[in-house]
């Protein structure tokens, strides 16, 4: 997304939801959003361990 005359710019673009600003991150939502994943992935792999008995 870097790159203004790459090919696929335009439809990363849209997939994205605008135009990529490496500088506007939030790490307090970084860390909420990999703390969630985090939550997902434990809940997920006890759900399976549990239907395996």
């Amino acid at each position: 997304m870097s790159k203004p005359r790459h090919p696929q710019l335009l439809e990363l673009a849209r997939w994205y939801g605008g135009r990529f600003d490496p500088n506007d991150i939030s790490v307090d939502l970084i860390n909420q959003r990999i703390d969630k994943l985090a939550r997902r992935r434990t809940f997920g792999k006890a759900g399976f361990a549990k239907s395996q008995t």
